[in-house]
């Protein structure tokens, strides 16, 4: 049942598009990334870096095409994507760690947390796929901006440890992330 929804969902959203754009936009990033990395090593006093927006928007290319996801609540900044009218926060990293934020009263019921790590070759993988309240009551500190740091190994535990926890269905399946 939750599939035939998925591929609904994708169908009704305008902003699905072939994996053969998919992997051209992955193959850009890497690209550029590789190019910075040579400016670093021609300027070393310099810090060169592709900007992080750069990779947020990948992970919502990756998100519209394989989870179905819609970006159009972008007003949002706790859960700019929406999923069967659940609230969603994406997170793409390439570090060992993420940052996750929620400017509110209350976590919203049913909303989902989307973490993905996207490796030097432009491969993506799944972190962590659930309750966002789950990871977010989990986390004791926040900074000063009210933001709440997690390391992805602590994700995976999380993760892990729920067996019946509701999660995002992916198309074609996205492979779990291992360290």
């Amino acid at each position: 049942m939750a599939s035939s929804i998925f591929i609904k969902n994708i169908i009704e959203n305008k902003k699905h598009f072939s994996d053969e754009k998919l992997d051209n936009l992955l193959n850009i990033y890497c690209q550029m990334t590789k190019e910075v990395a040579v400016l670093n090593k021609m300027f070393p006093d310099r810090k060169f870096v592709v900007a992080k927006n750069l990779l947020e928007s990948v992970g919502e290319a990756i998100a519209i095409n394989r989870y179905g996801i819609s970006f159009d609540n972008k007003k949002d900044n706790n859960f700019p994507g929406s999923i069967y009218s659940h609230p969603v926060q994406l997170r793409i990293v390439r570090q060992d760690e993420v940052k996750i934020h929620f400017y509110g009263a209350e976590v919203p019921i049913g909303a989902y947390l989307l973490v993905l790590y996207m490796d030097e070759n432009g491969q993506f993988f799944e972190v962590y796929n659930g309750s966002f309240s789950m990871v977010w009551d989990s986390i004791n500190k926040s900074d000063k901006l009210y933001n709440k740091h997690v390391e992805l190994d602590k994700l995976r535990k999380i993760q892990s440890n729920r067996y019946n926890m509701p999660r995002l269905d992916s198309y074609p399946r996205v492979i779990k992330w291992k360290k």
